[in-house]
């Protein structure tokens, strides 16, 4: 009797596992395997094998492990010394705090500075896995083919700089993980309608998003307005009541208040009703600017011109700034963010400005402005990317309610490349891809259904064949860059 039950029991948890096909298992565990190897390798806080803006973010994991307490952006510990900055005044803590707790659950066996910066690194493996079984499940339940699904999961999990986001601390991998499960969620409502399940799964893909990265907000508006807009529909049709919509939004809205409104309102208190933190994170780098920033370059150059024998007079400082930092001279101190001098159609006709945004959309940025690829390897990427747009010609064939999740799809990767393009105009040109990678994960989702279109008049063998080749040369095209990497 007993036996029957853990039989029936079994039996019950694997029909509620989602179903995964050994090929997909296999993609699964062949990207935890990079990110964890990559995660291995990456030097800390050391070019050309380190990684960008590391060194910050793991100031505030550190700090929650060593303290057992959030940081402010006024502790010394998570301040980073050239030019003031802090990303502790940012109320998107989700990552530290996980981070710090893998680092807890490290201590517990074996420390060391690298044992722990590998644990930290831990919360991007996992959301990096998370994010490409999300992309799977997403085109399983929009397509129905295992085919499409598997070949959506290898794009994205095999995107070079998506896997190098994947192997150390940053936010920006966080938030895919999140818009992936906001993905995935409002695909289950185009076959089921919003269910409290579904609602659940949108909201904590929400939260993940508003505790993670900035950059990503648009896609949280977008999926909120998608919604909206599908249970107004329903509700238009008499197929859904009142009662039943206020109930899912209640339930969305609590999550998200009960996950995202204490940072809000800690940094209210913290920072004088700033909310987001960007006003005491720009007033603590002015300060730093007009104060410190002159001794700062003058230290610097003294001991640039003594090691290197170069005789020193009133230039030499000047020298140092423009030929070692990012930074601007401005009549009697430096400025640590250098908005480009120019409209928005000026910057997109800069062809540096665009070659490095892309290299680095689909490489890492160390890859993208020193040590440069054939052009092959691009055109590949950039080719899979314009298979996206072949998709298009199914939008004829949608359903109102898909037409709209197309649109939202659209409208979260609009305004997150904006917010990348505004940035660069008034706060800080810098020509990153990683700044609006959000968009790969609609974007991959795309590829898979555009590459699907455009093979779908060939015969089944043909189709078969064509796509476990591109999936076979996405695979190898990463490992040839994961080596690459490796060497240097």
């Amino acid at each position: 009797m007993q036996k029957k039950k853990e039989g029936t029991m079994l039996k019950k948890i694997k029909e509620k596992l989602p179903e995964l096909t050994i090929l997909e298992i296999i993609v699964l565990l062949m990207a935890l395997g990079l990110y964890l190897g990559w995660a291995a390798i990456i030097t800390f806080n050391t070019a050309p094998t380190s990684a960008p803006d590391e060194l910050m973010r793991y100031m505030l994991p550190d700090f929650i492990f060593r303290y057992n307490r959030l940081p402010t952006g006024y502790d010394p510990e998570v301040i980073h010394g050239i030019g003031n900055w802090s990303y502790a005044f940012y109320p998107q803590f989700l990552g530290p705090i996980l981070s710090a707790f893998f680092m807890n659950l490290v201590s517990l066996f074996r420390s060391g500075p690298f044992v722990l910066v590998f644990a930290a690194r831990m919360t991007s493996v996992l959301a990096g896995v998370t994010t490409v079984f999300f992309v799977n499940r997403t085109l399983r339940v929009l397509t129905k083919d295992e085919r499409i699904s598997l070949l959506g999961m290898v794009l994205i999990a095999f995107w070079p700089q998506f896997a190098f986001l994947s192997s150390y601390i940053n936010n920006d991998i966080i938030a895919l993980a999140g818009v992936s499960i906001m993905i995935y969620a409002t695909a289950t409502s185009l076959k089921s309608g919003w269910t409290v399940k579904g609602s659940i799964t949108l909201a904590i893909g929400m939260a993940i998003c508003l505790l993670s990265y900035l950059n990503s907000y648009g896609f949280v508006l977008a999926f909120g307005l998608y919604f909206l807009i599908s249970n107004f529909l329903d509700i238009r049709k008499k197929q859904l009541e009142w009662k039943a919509f206020w109930k899912k939004f209640a339930v969305i809205f609590a999550i998200v208040a009960i996950l995202w409104f204490p940072f809000l309102a800690r940094n209210a208190i913290l920072y004088n009703g700033d909310l987001f933190g960007m006003n005491s994170f720009n007033a603590a780098m002015s300060e730093w600017e007009q104060n410190e920033s002159m001794e700062w370059a003058m230290y610097n150059a003294k001991a640039w011109s003594y090691y290197h024998n170069i005789p020193w007079d009133e230039n030499t400082v000047f020298q140092w700034i423009e030929t070692w930092t990012a930074f601007e001279y401005r009549g009697g101190y430096l400025t640590t963010g250098n908005p480009f001098e120019g409209n928005v159609l000026e910057l997109l006709r800069d062809r540096s400005w665009r070659e490095i945004t892309g290299k680095s959309f689909v490489t890492t940025i160390y890859f993208a402005l020193a040590d440069h690829f054939s052009r092959f390897i691009y055109w590949f990427y950039g080719g899979l990317i314009l298979t996206s747009l072949i998709g298009v010609v199914k939008i004829k064939t949608l359903n109102i309610k898909q037409r709209y999740f197309v649109g939202a799809c659209g409208l979260g990767s609009l305004i997150t490349i904006s917010l990348f393009l505004i940035y660069n105009l008034y706060r800080d040109s810098q020509p990153q891809g990683r700044y609006f990678i959000a968009i790969l994960v609609p974007l991959a989702i795309a590829m898979a259904i555009g590459i699907d279109t455009l093979l779908k008049r060939a015969p089944k063998r043909v189709q078969r064949v064509s796509t476990y080749s591109v999936i076979a040369l996405s695979i190898g095209m990463m490992l040839y860059i994961f080596s690459e990497f490796m060497r240097l």
